[in-house]
């Protein structure tokens, strides 16, 4: 699934069917992919600017999961893919924020 993305992802205009397709296959197992997998599937959604119920359903599901101690990387990374997916629910905003603004105030200590 993760290599079937990233060779999609080259193609100038990817076909919404077959996006779609993934996008369900996705949600289906969303269980069985660790967070460094997920980042990379919901990154590739995001590169494509394609989001559907069943992504946005995936995201919601495994976010509590992708913010376990992130790194500022992931939290960063995490919020400019909600951004480009325009998922908008609260349930996958909520848990990231508080990392947001933590990682926020470590990078404004560090600046001279």
């Amino acid at each position: 699934l993760v290599k079937l993305l990233q060779e999609i992802k080259t193609c100038r205009a990817p076909d919404v069917v077959v996006l779609s397709t993934i996008a369900e296959r996705f949600h289906q197992n969303v269980e069985e992919f660790f967070p460094p997998q997920l980042m990379s599937v919901i990154r590739s959604f995001a590169e494509v600017r394609f989001c559907d119920p069943f992504i946005e359903a995936a995201v919601v599901g495994r976010v509590d999961d992708l913010m376990m101690s992130p790194s500022p990387w992931r939290v960063r990374t995490f919020l400019h893919c909600l951004a480009a997916l325009r998922i908008s629910s609260e349930a996958a905003w909520s848990p990231v924020l508080p990392h947001a603004r933590e990682h926020a105030t470590n990078v404004k200590r560090y600046i001279p």
